[in-house]
């Protein structure tokens, strides 16, 4: 029970991830179509509790951790969410000291806002409410508008 509960959750988790990372369901391509976030979540964590019951509290740390696993994944993908670090700056920083001989990021911080620029062109109905520029905002307004 217990190597069929984590096969499952190995199997959402990697769904999850390809979501994410390759924007395609791995379980589409298999299944014919991708199933929902709900169901893929569902059936990792149905899986997790019964190995858990069946376990009789020995060893359920890591389904636990793996059952909370897959709900971030899926929560990251439902709310849009990207995760971000500190670790460009720091990059960032060693790089200005061994070739530049200084920290003085002003190039680095002028790519890093273009780079942040290429995100506003982004399709409106892929972006959370509230984001993107004016103009985004205003065609969502106006399409919302029209629906209702």
């Amino acid at each position: 029970m217990r190597r069929a509960a984590w096969a499952l959750l190995s199997l959402t988790g990697l769904d999850l991830a390809g979501r994410e990372i390759a924007r395609q369901s791995l379980l589409s391509l298999v299944l014919g179509h991708a199933p929902s976030l709900a169901v893929t979540v569902a059936v990792g964590v149905i899986a997790a509790a019964a190995a858990i019951a069946v376990s009789r509290g020995r060893r359920i740390a890591g389904l636990v951790l793996a059952a909370c696993f897959t709900i971030g994944l899926a929560l990251q993908i439902h709310l849009g969410a990207r995760l971000q670090s500190d670790g460009f700056y720091y990059f960032a920083y060693l790089r200005s000291l061994a070739f530049d001989r200084d920290v003085d990021l002003t190039e680095v911080a002028e790519a890093r806002t273009l780079s942040e620029r290429l995100h506003q062109h982004a399709a409106p109905e892929n972006l959370p409410e509230g984001a993107g520029n004016d103009h985004q905002r205003e065609g969502r307004a106006a399409r919302n508008a029209d629906a209702g």
